[in-house]
């Protein structure tokens, strides 16, 4: 609710929602699109949202899934140097090929993704500095000596590349249609 509050203060244009995505209060075909970014690991019941989120959409409109593939959560300094938390990463999120089966068993189709790229932090003081905030429950799981050895790979890799070298946010953006 606080993130909406959020939303409803920066886009005041827009009505923002709290709701459950297993079961929207929306008449069948009223929305011309809709996205999910980095959530879809966090439903109960991945299959049965996005069937009541192809309910919702109109025909032939498109829903968009935003979310890293296992090989790109696997690139992220701030997991990689941490397995047992990247481990706990990957269970979590579905890989691409997931998705792509759980559009089409939800009854999309034309199931495209792309993987989009923009320039993350530079591996500096203050992306150290954030790391050690444990900013991922996965982190936060670590016990202090398992943490500890990921930050010190981490140091000697930030040490060991260019000064200004930034990490690329790598995402996937799957995209499904809904049949008439």
């Amino acid at each position: 609710p606080e993130r909406i509050r959020y939303a409803g203060k920066m886009h005041p244009k827009y009505q923002w929602l709290v709701g459950d995505v297993h079961d929207m209060n929306f008449a069948d075909d009223t929305f011309g699109g809709a996205t999910i970014m980095f959530a879809l690991q966090r439903f109960l019941d991945p299959l049965s949202a996005l069937k009541e989120v192809k309910r919702v959409l109109q025909y032939h409109r498109t829903v968009a899934i935003v979310s890293p593939s296992h090989a790109q959560l696997s690139e992220r300094p701030e997991l990689r140097f941490f397995s047992r938390a990247l481990a706990y990463e990957l269970r979590r999120f579905p890989d691409v090929p997931d998705i792509a089966r759980l559009l089409v068993a939800a009854g999309f189709y034309d199931i495209r993704n792309e993987e989009y790229h923009e320039e993350g932090p530079v591996i500096d003081d203050s992306f150290i500095s954030w790391v050690e905030s444990r900013p991922y429950s996965s982190l936060r799981q670590l016990d202090d000596a398992q943490f500890m050895l990921g930050m010190n790979a981490l140091r000697n890799y930030a040490i060991s590349i260019p000064k200004a070298m930034r990490v690329s946010n790598a995402t996937t953006i799957l995209l499904g249609r809904k049949r008439p």
